[in-house]
């Protein structure tokens, strides 16, 4: 028993400091920065929000008290509080998905492991989704609920709502799931080398924290 215990502590003093950055892979800050600026970009949701659904501000069109296009990247930023849900942001496109998630081993342990994030955001209950941490303690990854069948309820609520204080509330969850959703893309179309932080084995990692 002692052993074992020993064992799990020397595991989990190696780990530590590679878990610091694991949890600092694309602050943010950073995601919020790169949000900001896909929405500022993109013409489709200008097009969308100005010609297809006539708000004449298109992206600037004000939302339960602020800009469609600050939203979404306030849900961006959502994302990653808390930082546990941090563990659900990889996916390895090698293994089937149900086993493509973060999954750290040293020794034959499983010192940490997360969803794919491919199946987390389709996850209905992605709060109460434990991750795994040294020691093999678990946790509740917490935050939100955010799938993106989420953001396709609220578009609809947003569309159909019978009065305009109920479309704009749903307009403004519609636009925060979509940063969520977003929130995973960066890094995934990214090379792993450019990652602040990578995280232990990851060599065949597609990261997307």
């Amino acid at each position: 028993m002692i052993r074992q215990f020993l064992r799990y502590a020397c595991v989990a003093c190696w780990l530590l400091p590679q878990f610091v950055g694991l949890a600092e892979s694309y602050e943010v800050d950073v995601h919020r920065a790169l949000s900001e600026r896909v929405v500022d970009r993109s013409q489709t949701l200008e097009i969308i929000l100005r010609d297809e659904l006539g708000f004449s501000e298109g992206r600037n069109q004000p939302f339960a008290g602020q800009l469609a296009r600050v939203w979404v990247p306030q849900g961006s930023f959502q994302e990653d509080i808390p930082r546990l849900r941090v563990f659900n942001h990889f996916h390895n496109p090698l293994l089937p998905p149900e086993q493509a998630g973060l999954r750290t081993t040293v020794l034959g342990l499983t010192v940490a492991a997360g969803q794919s994030s491919l199946l987390w955001q389709q996850n209905p209950a992605q709060a109460k989704y434990k991750v795994t941490l040294p020691l093999g303690v678990t946790r509740e990854s917490g935050g939100e609920d955010r799938p993106w069948q989420r953001a396709r309820r609220e578009y609809l609520r947003a569309l159909t709502g019978e009065t305009a204080g109920a479309r704009d509330q749903a307009f403004r969850e519609t636009f925060l799931g979509l940063g969520h959703v977003m929130h995973l893309l960066p890094i995934g179309l990214t090379p792993k080398d450019t990652a602040r932080g990578r995280a232990p084995d990851q060599e065949a990692w597609t990261p997307t924290p």
